[in-house]
């Protein structure tokens, strides 16, 4: 089987996102649970290939998305709720000084209890440098 090409820029979005999940501790922002860089997988030939993962916390709701499409716009106080635990994870990431670049309605997932998670931490990046005007 011949190897993806795209194997090198697949392990680079993978470290990027746990590089940042690694240290990240805000109720808004997915936990991760476990990873590894080193699992293998064995193919139908039997053949060991490389296989990355990570173990994020679950997401019982699933994507806003879904929830938006399901059920149309939501209201005044639903739509304040959720924005305001938007911004309080973008205020801690920003913080840490990262930029997420990916943010979405499919990124954002909601646990048990309704509480927005933002997710998907492959594309941020940590140089972005915030500066109060």
């Amino acid at each position: 089987m011949p190897r993806c090409k795209k194997l090198p820029e697949v392990k680079d979005v993978y470290l990027n996102e746990i590089s940042f999940l690694e240290q990240a501790d805000h109720p808004n922002i997915l936990k991760m649970q476990e990873y590894s860089d080193t699992a293998k997988w064995a193919d139908s030939n039997m053949t060991l290939l490389p296989v990355y993962y990570i173990e994020l916390e679950h997401w019982e709701y699933g994507e806003l998305y879904e929830i938006i499409e399901g059920t149309g716009k939501f209201g005044d106080k639903e739509a304040r709720f959720y924005f305001h635990q938007l911004i309080s994870a973008l205020e801690y990431m920003h913080g840490q000084g990262y930029a997420h670049w990916d943010v979405k309605t499919e990124n954002l997932l909601l646990d048990v209890n309704f509480n927005l998670k933002l997710a998907d931490w492959g594309f941020a990046t940590k140089e972005i440098i915030w500066t109060e005007k």
